[in-house]
């Protein structure tokens, strides 16, 4: 037992000596105020603000009509029950039923209107959060794990209706509630009323300290579950290389340890929260066993009646507990308070440029210029400083380099998943930043180095890359990626499921259904981010020699590895060390640069 007190008293001590948890994905030092975060869920609140104002009015009328039962009942104990009075017995229990009976009903209809209006809710609100992560740039996501920005940006229903609804309508009826029950006390007992108006304000008692704990508890109790759900998400996702380096133990240890801690922080609250329970129970209680003596001292001596005595106690309840109902309404606030500022931090974040302005690019010559593009990803830490180069409409670069020099940073750039710190990259002579970012996009078709297919069909993944792609279009694409010949011999051929990321393909198989997604797309520029690295040698060769029909007149790149590619290609961009760069053709670049002939002999 003793054991048990001092873990209880250590829980206690270490909750009310914490601070706010650092945020991560926070911009700014302080959180935005709440009145700023409620703006951004206003519009949807406006689209439903007939079933948000019914869904509040409901629990209010049902608390209205159940409000005379007390006085209702002490009419039935007194001046019927006692009284012997049977003509008035039936009309009584008629209308003591009927207040109980109507407020069943409401539960029921209110749960029908909640319901739509969740539903509501939960469409509109994650059709928000969605079009606003996808509007994030690619940064935004290299700095934080999916699993932690997953459980960041729940759809929280409950927190938004609280707001825009409930809040309003547990408000009305604990105002309500206090006032009509403190004049039915004062009817019945004024004496007995004033002991207890007299005691409230100690109720009160640490109150602003509590909520304040309460506050930063709850803060870091969403932290670590963040922080739980990334982990989960992360080693679920990596299962091949926990099993390949034979990690499973500390897998999962890594992940109790952060289940361990969150049971930490459950239990600081717990132990918080009894010692605040005591300090609001305690006044309260003291007060209910007092009137009770009064109560039972005053029947005896016949100066009070039993009726009464239960009316009185009813809506004492209803007045004691209008402190408690305070306190619960600003903790509910704090907590889904926390809800909401972690949730906007998503909304604080900023979007990439022009997705919904810009010049819309329905289609491109090609030309692509660079001029003194500098990027890096940690500050001064370069990876590419002052290139310039032109690209005519048509031509097909070849990009090699050591690993990690640099190449698919200069791919990334062109797709302007990154902004360049400095320099700007222009398309058929325009800025990129005058073109609506989305549109311009469409004009390009990306073959990523690592494949990413989507849970669903091969045609659906095929597809992806244009949703209005004919059935001849996704074959063709698909004969030119050397896959259609292993799709046609599947027993639902294209209507194949590939399972989630793929997992039914083995890497060269999707890697074509990669390149095969990129060519229905029918784009006027074409990135090759290392496309055959999952290929042998002979498919290399069998896609590499039906590609070209593809890369007439589209201006393409490619980062390349094969000998014969890049002797192929119209320009050659070398990348080297300390930020260095080469262009030229092979004939040229073999005959003046010694690092490329150096290069070119290692392949």
């Amino acid at each position: 037992m003793k054991d048990h007190l001092k873990r209880w008293f250590g829980y206690f001590k270490s909750s009310i000596s914490k601070e706010l948890p650092e945020d991560v994905m926070k911009r700014h030092e302080e959180y935005p105020k709440i009145g700023k975060i409620l703006k951004y869920f206003s519009p949807i609140f406006k689209k439903h603000w007939k079933l948000a104002v019914l869904c509040a009015a409901l629990p209010s009328l049902s608390m209205l009509i159940n409000l005379p039962a007390p006085m209702v009942t002490r009419y039935l104990v007194d001046n019927v029950i006692l009284a012997k009075n049977m003509s008035l017995l039936l009309p009584v229990l008629i209308v003591l039923g009927s207040l109980k009976l109507l407020p069943l009903i409401l539960t029921y209809v209110m749960k029908f209107f909640n319901l739509r209006f969740e539903r509501s809710l939960t469409i509109d609100l994650t059709k928000m959060i969605l079009e606003k992560l996808t509007a994030l740039p690619k940064s935004f996501f290299d700095k934080n794990k999916t699993g932690y920005i997953m459980s960041r940006t729940m759809a929280n229903v409950q927190t938004v209706k609280w707001f825009f609804g409930d809040v309003y309508s547990s408000s009305f009826n604990t105002i309500v509630s206090f006032v009509a029950g403190l004049s039915f006390l004062f009817y019945l007992e004024w004496r007995l009323t004033v002991v207890l108006l007299a005691a409230m304000p100690f109720s009160f008692l640490g109150t602003r300290f509590i909520i304040k704990k309460n506050y930063i508890l709850s803060h870091h109790n969403s932290e670590i579950f963040s922080r739980t759900t990334a982990i989960k998400h992360e080693i679920y996702n990596s299962m091949p290389l926990v099993k390949a380096f034979s990690t499973e133990k500390r897998a999962v240890e890594k992940l109790i340890d952060v289940i361990r801690l969150n049971f930490t922080i459950t239990n600081e609250m717990m132990a918080f929260g009894v010692i605040e329970g005591v300090i609001r129970g305690v006044i309260p209680l003291a007060v209910r066993f007092i009137v009770f003596l009064f109560g039972v001292y005053w029947i005896i001596k016949g100066q009070w009646e039993l009726g009464s005595l239960y009316a009185f106690q009813s809506y004492m309840t209803k007045v004691s507990s209008f402190p408690d109902a305070i306190i619960n309404s600003i903790k509910e606030f704090q907590n889904r308070r926390v809800t909401l500022e972690r949730m906007s931090v998503l909304f604080e974040a900023i979007p990439e440029d022009n997705i919904n302005e810009g010049i819309k690019a329905a289609s491109l010559k090609g030309e692509i210029q660079f001029r003194d593009v500098s990027f890096y990803y940690q500050k001064e830490n370069y990876i590419l400083k002052n290139m310039s180069f032109k690209v005519r409409a048509g031509e097909h670069w070849a990009i090699i380099g050591a690993s990690g020099i640099g190449k698919s940073t200069l791919i990334s750039q062109i797709l302007r998943f990154y902004k360049p710190q400095n320099g700007t990259i222009l398309y058929d002579g325009k800025d990129a930043s005058e073109y609506n970012i989305r549109s311009l996009r469409r004009r390009i078709g990306y073959v990523a180095q690592k494949t990413d297919l989507m849970s669903g069909t091969i045609i659906e993944n095929i597809k992806y890359g244009n949703h209005e792609a004919r059935i001849e279009d996704v074959i063709e694409a698909a004969r030119a990626a050397n896959i259609h010949d292993f799709i046609k011999g599947l027993p639902e051929g294209y209507e194949s499921f590939v399972g989630e990321h793929g997992v039914n393909l083995s890497e060269g198989q999707k890697q074509r259904i990669s390149i095969a997604r990129a060519l229905v797309r029918n784009p006027d520029i074409l990135i090759f981010d290392e496309p055959t690295s999952a290929l042998d040698n002979v498919t290399e060769n069998s896609i590499y020699d039906a590609i070209p029909e593809y890369l007439k007149n589209r201006t393409t790149f490619t980062i390349a590895h094969r000998l014969s590619t890049i002797q192929a290609a119209d320009k050659i961009l070398l990348l080297a060390d300390e930020n260095r760069y080469y262009t030229g053709n092979h004939e040229m670049l073999i005959k003046d640069n010694k690092l490329y002939r150096n290069f070119f002999l290692t392949m």
